[in-house]
């Protein structure tokens, strides 16, 4: 039951996620990649913090905390979600500047080759994988091939920034991963990572950038 639920809220993530392409596409007709990178993960901070709130702590020790304790993470969380944003970070910009030079169907698909690069990379650091990658990581570099390559055998330099974005986020996954079997508070986690990706791109953002109101 606890595996149905888990994969029925992560195909509920890639159907948001798949979403967020059409719109991050359209947003760079009005404002920069890195202003956008910025804003989206200020909105996620605010979002999950009610989220952290009621669901951050153990039921026992919500009464006893005030708000601002219910938002702190714990060592091993902190540690997590600073690793995590800053993967996340990196993947997110180079996502994000790369679709000013691709159409959101091709960065979909490139980013989403991060699901067979997470086993690939995951046997490097000793992790089984699995008999079936074996046709997986072929047919992928198939839909890759068909969707980006040119004519003159040439990959456009935002395919390029998406496929190095969908490594970052491979990293992102296995370090998640890695501290979750640690004991890391994953709603915690998701907080810390949105923050570090947003000052990321906020400091970004002032280097590069003149946002306007």
């Amino acid at each position: 039951m606890e595996k149905a639920k888990g994969n029925l809220l992560l195909l509920l993530t890639a159907l948001i996620w798949g979403s967020a392409f059409v719109a991050q596409s359209v947003g760079m007709d009005y404002i920069g990649p890195f202003t956008f990178s910025a804003v989206r993960n200020l909105i996620a901070i605010l979002v999950l913090i009610p989220v952290v709130w009621v669901f951050g702590c153990p039921r026992e020790e919500k009464n006893r905390l005030t708000p601002c304790e219910r938002l702190e993470p714990d060592p091993v969380t902190l540690k997590a979600g600073v690793l995590c944003g800053i993967w996340m970070g990196i993947a997110s910009i180079l996502q994000q500047v790369g679709m000013v030079m691709t159409t959101a169907g091709k960065a979909g698909f490139i980013t989403a080759l991060y699901i067979i690069l997470v086993p690939i990379l995951g046997r490097f650091l000793g992790r089984p994988v699995r008999k079936i990658m074996l046709l997986c990581v072929p047919m992928a570099l198939v839909g890759f091939y068909l969707l980006c390559v040119k004519g003159d055998f040439s990959v456009s330099f935002g395919d390029f920034l998406i496929f190095l974005c969908a490594i970052f986020f491979a990293g992102q996954i296995l370090t998640i991963d890695h501290f979750l079997l640690q004991g890391a508070n994953s709603v915690k986690l998701a907080w810390v990572q949105f923050a570090v990706t947003f000052v990321i791109s906020a400091v970004l953002t002032v280097l590069f950038e003149k946002p306007v109101w």
